[in-house]
């Protein structure tokens, strides 16, 4: 179509292949190819045309688990060798934090947040940021204590809670963010540092290596990432020690 000598395409088509790693599969039909090989043909058609920007849009959500994971680790070689620029649209996090340089977090056709994977998972900007990406504990909590290099908060559900922020006065309103691997459980024969709490545990779901908890404290919920062997045997009913470091209390804007 774009009137190109048939020696200029038969190297850029032949180029393109290699760099999808499906010169071998050059006669085939696309019937023939797998789901993850189309996929890839897909990009090869995108990349013979030497565009100065890749866009995706959800280039493998028709994809199952471990071809998606394979593919998202080819397609970041992929764009590393091109040198060019991507941008790549995608409701998957994971997707999202092991492809990007740099996220543009989006709702509603708002920009809610643009930083690295490190700045968006860490520190979000809003409770929309830190509830899309990953898995966070968001509690509505106020302002009860001002330090001088903390303050304490206290949730709608009654736990007191230290974090690491000058910014708020006393009485305002916040939304505290946890992420469940920042919560620590130990034995209660063990010392647990900051934020220390005792907690129940309500449910379990075990994920092979890891094991997700819902634990209580009063009325207060929290999600758990249990980690060490020994605490991937509690079971609902037990009583565990938990803590969490004030430096990872995130205070967002209520």
């Amino acid at each position: 179509m774009r009137r190109l000598a048939a020696g200029e395409v038969r190297q850029r088509v032949g180029d393109a292949l290699n760099l999808v790693g499906l010169s071998d599969l050059a006669e085939r039909y696309p019937r023939q190819l797998s789901g993850g090989q189309q996929q890839r043909i897909a990009i090869a058609r995108s990349v013979v045309l030497e565009p100065r920007i890749l866009m995706f849009d959800e280039p493998l959500s028709n994809l199952d688990f471990k071809l998606r994971v394979t593919m998202r680790n080819e397609l970041r070689d992929l764009q590393r060798r091109l040198g060019k620029t991507a941008i790549y649209v995608t409701h998957d996090q994971s997707e999202a934090l092991a492809l990007s340089d740099r996220i543009v977090v989006m709702s509603n056709g708002r920009i809610e947040q643009i930083g690295s994977p490190r700045e968006i998972y860490e520190r979000p900007a809003n409770a929309f940021v830190a509830d899309f990406i990953g898995n966070s504990n968001l509690l509505d909590a106020a302002v009860i204590a001002v330090g001088s290099d903390a303050i304490t908060v206290r949730t709608d559900r009654g736990l007191m809670l230290r974090a690491a922020s000058t910014a708020h006065g006393i009485g305002d309103r916040v939304v505290v963010m946890i992420r469940p691997e920042q919560v620590r459980l130990a034995p209660s024969r063990d010392p647990v540092g900051e934020n220390a709490m005792r907690v129940r545990v309500k449910e379990t779901t075990y994920l092979g290596q890891d094991l997700h908890l819902r634990v209580v404290n009063g009325e207060q919920a929290l999600t758990v990432m249990a980690q060490g062997s020994a605490l991937r045997n509690l079971k609902v009913g037990d009583e565990v020690d938990a803590a969490v470091a004030v430096c990872d209390v995130l205070l967002l804007p209520a």
